[in-house]
Order: structure tokens, then C-alpha cells, then sequence
């Protein structure tokens, strides 16, 4: 009764630089397979080399002929073991000179499946910081409701479109707008633009961003219609509140009071 320990006759017999060169190399499954078939019938009996038909190694391994026939091909590619054609039978040895064994290299493959798998998996993982899309329509719709407060309010209509465009590449939030449309009344009542020919187009106020400038000062009704004093006596019947009704009003006359 053959034992495991190796005890008896009735085992296979490796060279150490044989066991110690396998360690060194890495070899595919079937590949393996054939190899260990050939040392055991070389090896095993004493011999550099023997005839072993495809029949044998299908017997002795479980695999197709096919596959045999691959696994013996990858072997003689790597030079490790020779093969002597011959009419009955090929005869396999192996080679002893290791510094000609060439390394298996692995290729990793992804099959179809194997990618399907992934995807599937990928799709059930939660997605992190979702953000809701937004169409681009709702956001141009957005920016023309707020520009026309804008356009409404700016004193100077030129160029309609162009400021749109600067406008909406400021991408203003309310904040902003409410910043804007402030700055904008202060500037209406500064003294420089009561002449039209001061005040710049909007595309260019928007463009440089002249909100966030120092505001002239505002003009006041004394200002505007040097004649109109509260303090004269010919008009000390004014009262203040048509003063101030006067003040937007075009009363140039007022200045050729006597």
C-alpha cells in the first residue's frame, strides 16, 4: 500500500532544480495539468523523454483533445518542454536548461457577463449629491422676468438685447437684483444723469458692474431749479408737497421766474 510520506517505491522522483525553477515560474491551469503528466511519465520512469499519445493525457487529466492540444502548444512556446513529432505518438521531454523558460504572462479579460454584472450592481449603488436638471428654457425664462424689472427701470433704452445677454451671464440671484435695481435708483437721482448724454448704455453699466461703484450724489429739488427756493418769499406759499410733486416735473420755466 503506497503512503503519501513517500516512504516506498511507489512515487515520482523531481530533480530540486526542477521543483525549485516551477516556483520560480507561473504556469495556466491546463497547461500545469500537462506538464505534471509529462514529468510523471518521464521523470517518474527514469526516462529524458516519452511517446504519450492525446488519449493518455485525456485520461490521465479529464480534458478535451482541444484543449490538450492548446495547453501542449503554450508549453513549447514558453520552452518548457520539447516535442519530437512522431507517427504514432508525439514524444515530450523537458527542458533542462531553465534560463531559456520564458515567464507566463497573465491577460485579464472582462467577458460581456462579467461587465453586465458590474453594471447592474453600478446601477443600485445610490447616487451621491444627486442635483436636479435644469432646463435650459426655465433658466432663460428665469433671467428675462428679472431683466425686465431691469429694463423697466433703466432710464436709457439702447441695445435691448445685448444687455439681456450681459444680464444673463451675470446669472443674478435675488439678492443681486434687489442690489442692482437699488443702485440703479440712486444713480437716477444723481445730478450726472439728468443728461441723458452721462448715462452710459445698460450693456455697459452691466458689463462693469458699475452697481458696485460709489453712487453720485443725489440731486435735490434746490438743485435742479435754482429759482425755486423754500426760503424766498415770492414762493414761501409753495407748499412742500408741490414742491416735491414739482421736482418731477419738467419746470425749467421755473428758472425765468423774476
Amino acid at each position: 500500500m503506497s503512503k503519501a510520506t513517500g516512504t516506498d517505491s511507489n512515487y515520482t522522483k523531481i530533480p530540486n532544480e526542477v521543483l525549485e525553477e516551477l516556483a520560480r515560474i507561473r504556469i495556466a491551469g491546463e497547461s500545469m495539468q500537462i506538464l505534471h503528466v509529462i514529468m510523471r511519465k518521464t521523470l517518474g520512469f527514469h526516462k529524458k523523454g516519452d511517446a504519450i499519445s492525446l488519449s493518455q493525457f485525456c485520461l490521465a487529466t479529464g480534458l478535451r483533445k482541444p484543449s490538450i492540444i492548446r495547453a501542449i502548444k503554450k508549453l513549447i512556446q514558453l520552452n518548457i518542454i520539447y516535442q519530437k513529432v512522431n507517427a504514432t505518438a508525439n514524444k515530450y521531454s523537458i527542458n533542462k536548461d531553465f534560463s531559456t523558460w520564458k515567464p507566463f504572462t497573465k491577460k485579464i479579460t472582462f467577458t460581456k457577463k462579467r461587465t453586465d454584472v458590474y453594471q447592474k450592481v453600478n446601477n443600485r449603488l445610490p447616487k451621491s449629491n444627486p442635483q436636479k436638471k435644469v432646463s435650459k428654457e426655465s433658466i432663460k425664462r428665469k433671467h428675462s422676468e428679472s431683466f425686465s424689472l431691469f429694463w423697466e427701470a433703466y432710464p436709457l433704452k439702447v441695445k435691448e438685447a445685448a444687455a439681456l445677454e450681459n444680464w444673463t451671464a451675470l446669472n443674478p440671484d435675488e439678492h443681486l437684483i434687489e442690489t442692482i435695481l437699488s443702485a440703479l435708483e440712486k444713480y437716477k437721482r444723481s445730478e450726472k444723469w439728468q443728461d441723458k448724454n452721462f448715462i452710459p448704455h445698460a450693456i455697459n453699466w452691466l458689463k462693469n458692474k458699475q452697481w458696485k461703484d460709489e453712487v453720485p450724489e443725489e440731486q435735490t429739488v434746490a438743485d435742479r431749479y435754482p429759482r425755486v427756493l423754500l426760503d424766498d418769499e415770492k414762493h414761501s406759499k409753495i407748499s412742500k408737497e408741490k414742491l416735491e410733486k414739482i421736482s418731477s416735473m419738467n419746470l425749467d420755466a421755473f428758472n425765468d421766474i423774476p
